[in-house]
């Protein structure tokens, strides 16, 4: 004998049940560049490629954020890449991603590329989000050094249920 659900007797529970359509929405950043002259420090820092998302208009908005770019450097380089979310309220910038690291341990005239997504489901209060990335050298460049083609962007989506 087969199971009966109460689906199979009230099509008005059933239809509270489904998820609403999910809206989506992409969102693509500029591409973004920095050099690092020679004998550029450690611990310098740059912020590059930036996006802001108004979510305001999600219910229960969730973000996918990818970064990518290329990096070029013809000797020994290294360098961290993270992404921080900042709101007007409050206004310190907040880490979103780990940090990823990229390291050249040989020299080469090529450029090598770096990519990572993550996502956030944390929001400022207003639904309004400016993200950007992070670079710091962590190891110091003998020679010049360059980020380019720095894009953040990011996919907005609904979960489409009401909770």
């Amino acid at each position: 004998m087969s199971q009966i659900s109460k689906c199979d007797y009230d099509v008005s529970f059933c239809e509270k049940k489904r998820a609403k359509p999910n809206r989506t929405e992409l969102k693509c950043g500029s591409p973004g560049f920095v050099a690092f002259p020679n004998l550029t420090a450690a611990g310098t820092t740059v912020a590059l490629a930036t996006l802001s998302i108004d979510a305001s208009e999600f219910k229960h908005p969730n973000i996918q954020l990818s970064f990518t770019a290329n990096v070029g450097t013809d000797v020994i380089d290294g360098f961290s890449f993270q992404i921080f979310r900042q709101c007007l309220d409050p206004p310190t910038p907040i880490p979103v991603s780990d940090v990823y690291n990229y390291t050249r341990a040989v020299a080469t005239t090529e450029a090598d590329s770096i990519n990572f997504t993550v996502c956030d489901n944390d929001f400022c209060t207003n639904g309004c989000c400016n993200y950007f990335v992070v670079i710091t050298v962590i190891v110091s460049t003998v020679s010049i050094s360059y980020v380019s083609n720095a894009t953040l962007s990011a996919i907005i989506s609904d979960d489409g249920y009401d909770c």
